[in-house]
């Protein structure tokens, strides 16, 4: 064909940490192909492109607000179909994609690109890439795929030796048809020894800058006012620039990747058409370069040294106030929809650099909360606009952890500013939140406790009550997971008194789900029933957000199946998981659907229907390996070694016992580990009665089977309605009787 397309995109160091950043500006250019070409598209793959990449919508076609899952289950749908994409714009055309500075592409666009050209195995899509050499292991293996693929040729550009800066530089001059003349003012390529000396130290062997050495001896003869520092080479390619246009490149070099052509005229206030022509005055210069994108006309820097001249070129006061506007424009842009987090990143970047540190940690916390609303939260509210489920944004935990030192950092400079500024206190509070919780989530108790408490204490410092609950919430999730019933007490009339003075009716129910749990906890069964129902017609009645709220409702009947199995009305119980279930499965959410089949499959197994116990617990461990959930576990990763065993599939069994041990222990929830021990001792009772048990499993449980019986009720025994431990006591006897 002859139709060849490419499609390029920059990295940047400031993005790495943004995820499919680098994406935005390649499936922006796709929908004018899409159109010349009248290529149409399954609802569903404009839908979920659309979903992640909200720029990516076609003509006479509104963003969708369907639910398409979250982590890697969206990845995946995201991933099939750009590559459908993709299969259907290259029968018309071959594309070339082109991505600048690899390195600093984030996690998941790598995995696209891995996923795109492994999955078109076409000489019709071909990529180049540039990259510098580094310590990067997502790049690593990224590359060992494509290369394990053969979709990988691996170029190394290395800097030229003084031999080989002298071979160039020969090339160079011969390739014009007019060499350069030749006197005793001027150097000359035609006598390179001092002239190869003195580029190659003031380069370094650096190609880039060895071409624009020896561009600036082509047009002026001379470089001597260029050696002592870069600066003075890329002074040239300014040199002939107007007032005006200088003014428009100090101004783009404040942004930190494209500069939207509507940007530039609200920061220079000047008429559209005096900029249009001095931005083209630019382009022909070579300064700039145009981006093509469907509704916005943008610019870069054609090369980012010429962004940094020009940007260490103005004073740290110029640039100050410039960053400072142009993050007010960005900020006058927010509406509060979910396309807001696209203006995060760049609002953090300039109001850093403008010295607005409460600003820059105000956004930095923005950024950061929507990864853990649902990472953190067991029943996250979806978006409270779309019921997007933004979990396809979620951090990796050395993401988590920069994140939250780069925050801070923030928190450091915000205090130097004024440590005493109300706004200041209350991100502090919101810091300590997001750190709780996240140390909560990975088990580290006392530091997320102490964070937590922080939190609460600045808020009732405040009267801000509201969160001051959210506080307490926390509090009451960790009494539940380690089963201090009186944490738990306290918490709960603390935040409920708290509501009763404001209107929050979402965790009003969220405390009515957590009061029903406590009675739950303490054994009071009927109480424990009526206060989950009250919290799900609370949720039901907030009938303008229910979408947001439907995994709290599955919550609830979740909870409604606990009451009935801890009764040990096992296939009672097993309506209300399957109901929960329904809830999630009917919207299209897989969030919590591990736990909810994890309890399901527990009571089926103790009811005795082990075939139906194996299938709930295979689809809650399928979906716990695609999120970094640890509640539940290891309940789940238990009863299925159990079932393992029974069928005589050792290994397997071995494998799940053992990744439930790790879990167990690392959320040190007496329940959970208690199930463990009660799944060690079931297996340690019927190994005794086989004789073909692999060594390795037998070394694994190397106690006896009254010992793990006694380990198991000990972590059971405060907990009320725990039939369990019955089962461990009669276990316990048997292995009396066996002595």
């Amino acid at each position: 064909m002859e139709n060849k397309t490419i499609l390029s995109s920059n990295c940047y160091a400031a993005e790495e940490e943004y995820i499919l950043k680098p994406w935005n500006a390649i499936v922006s250019k796709l929908i004018p192909i899409l159109k010349k070409e009248k290529i149409n598209l399954p609802k569903p793959w404009s839908s979920i492109t659309t979903s992640v990449f909200p720029h990516f919508v076609l003509e006479d076609e509104k963003p969708s607000d369907q639910f398409y899952g979250k982590g890697k289950v969206q990845d995946q749908l995201l991933e099939e179909a750009i590559v459908e994409i993709f299969q259907r714009i290259l029968r018309t055309r071959e594309i070339l994609l082109v991505f600048e500075d690899l390195q600093w592409m984030d996690e998941k666009s790598l995995r696209l690109l891995e996923n795109l050209l492994v999955k078109i195995d076409s000489q019709r899509l071909q990529l180049i890439g540039t990259l510098r050499i580094g310590e990067n292991r997502d790049m690593k293996f990224f590359l060992s795929q494509l290369t394990k693929e053969k979709r990988l040729e691996k170029i190394h550009l290395k800097r030229f030796s003084k031999e080989e800066t002298l071979e160039f530089m020969k090339n160079y001059e011969q390739y014009y048809e007019d060499p350069m003349k030749q006197d005793s003012e001027k150097k000359s390529l035609a006598n390179p020894g001092s002239v190869t000396r003195e580029i190659y130290k003031e380069t370094e062997g650096n190609p880039f800058f060895i071409v624009e050495y020896l561009h600036a001896l082509k047009n002026h003869g001379d470089f001597g006012s260029f050696t002592p520092k870069i600066e003075d080479l890329l002074k040239t390619r300014f040199r002939n620039l107007s007032k005006e246009e200088e003014e428009i490149s100090n101004m783009a070099s404040i942004f930190f990747d494209k500069v939207h052509f509507e940007g530039l005229k609200a920061l220079t206030g000047w008429d559209e058409l005096e900029l249009i022509n001095h931005l083209e005055a630019l382009s022909r210069e070579g300064i700039l370069e145009e981006d093509e994108e469907e509704d916005q006309i943008q610019y870069r820097f054609t090369h980012q040294k010429l962004r940094e001249y020009c940007y260490l070129g103005q004073s740290k006061g110029k640039r100050k106030i410039l960053h400072t506007r142009i993050a007010d424009i960005l900020e006058k842009q927010l509406n509060q929809g979910n396309r807001d987090r696209l203006l995060y990143s760049k609002l953090i970047y300039h109001f850093y650099r403008a010295g607005e540190y409460e600003k820059t940690l105000q956004y930095s916390i923005k950024n950061l909360n929507q990864h853990v609303d649902f990472t953190h939260e067991l029943f996250p509210v979806l978006d409270q606009h779309t019921g997007e489920d933004l979990s396809q944004f979620n951090l990796s935990k050395r993401q988590m952890n920069k994140a939250m030192k780069d925050i801070e950092h923030y928190l450091v400079k915000a205090k130097e500013v004024d440590s005493k500024n109300r706004d200041f206190a209350e991100q502090e509070m919101y810091f300590h939140y997001i750190k709780g919780r996240y140390l909560i989530w990975e088990g580290s108790y006392t530091s997320g406790l102490d964070h937590i408490e922080k939190m609460i204490e600045v808020a009732l410092a405040h009267k801000d009550y509201r969160n001051a609950v959210k506080g307490y919430k926390q509090r009451i999730y960790h009494g539940i997971q380690v089963h201090d019933i009186e944490a738990v007490r306290a918490n709960l009339e603390k935040g409920m008194k708290l509501l009763k003075t404001i209107d929050y009716p979402k965790e009003e129910a969220v405390f009515y789900r957590l009061q029903g749990v406590y009675y739950l906890m303490t054994g009071s069964y009927e109480q424990a029933d009526d206060t989950l129902r009250h919290s799900i017609r609370l949720f039901g009645q907030m009938s303008k957000s229910k979408e947001k709220y439907v995994l709290n409702i599955a919550a609830g009947y979740n909870y409604l199946g606990e009451v009935r199995r801890s009764q040990m009305k096992f296939f009672e119980g097993l309506r209300y998981y399957d109901e929960a279930i329904k809830i999630c499965r009917d919207h299209k959410i897989s969030r919590s659907l591990n736990m909810f089949y994890t309890k399901a499959g527990q009571a089926a197994f103790d009811g005795g229907d082990f075939t139906r116990a194996k299938g709930y617990l295979k689809e809650g461990l399928r979906l716990y390996g695609k999120y970094d959930v640890v509640w539940g576990r290891s309940t789940a990763e238990g009863f299925m070694a159990l079932i393992y065993f029974r069928e005589g599939d050792y290994h397997k069994a071995q494998d799940c016992l053992s990744r439930g041990d790790k879990y167990s222990k690392k959320i040190q929830s007496p329940y959970e580990l208690g199930i463990i021990y009660r799944i060690k001792s079931a297996i340690k009772r019927e190994m005794m009665e086989r004789k073909h048990v692999p060594k390795s499993l037998q070394d694994y449980l190397p106690q006896s089977l009254s010992w793990y019986c006694r380990k198991g009720i000990e972590n059971l025994g405060n907990i009320q309605g725990c039939y369990e431990i019955d089962i461990l006591r009669r276990l316990d006897g048997l292995a009396t009787e066996d002595r």
